[in-house]
């Protein structure tokens, strides 16, 4: 992100987080001196929806409930940027910690990300 940039953006993220035992959780980061507004819903259903706002880099979301193999990650939100040239990261992990390989990030993934100033 350049200095003092202003970008909103959306996101679709498709997951598989169907391991029950390891749960899924996800973040933003940014580097530098940013301004986070975005706010997320998880679902896997019409009935499993998990809403959780991102307001400070690194702030965690976690989806506990609605595990699925078809599971997705619907993303809205405004960065402002400070003034130094900065990035913004996409995270995840286990909630829980197992040996299990889940939650996977599945492929087709859509990003559309504009800079409004």
């Amino acid at each position: 992100m350049v200095a003092n940039g202003t970008y909103e953006f959306d996101a679709m993220i498709p997951i598989n987080d169907s391991n029950v035992t390891a749960d899924m959780k996800y973040t933003f980061t940014a580097t530098g001196a940013t301004t986070i507004s975005i706010m997320n819903s998880a679902y896997s259903s019409a009935t499993a929806v998990i809403l959780c706002n991102i307001i400070t880099s690194g702030q965690t979301c976690a989806k506990t409930a609605g595990n699925s193999a078809s599971g997705m990650i619907q993303v809205k939100g405004v960065v402002v940027n400070g003034g130094s040239a900065s990035t913004l990261q996409f995270q995840f992990a286990q909630n829980t910690s197992t040996a299990v390989a889940f939650p996977i990030v599945k492929t087709g993934a859509t990003l559309n990300w504009r800079r409004v100033n």
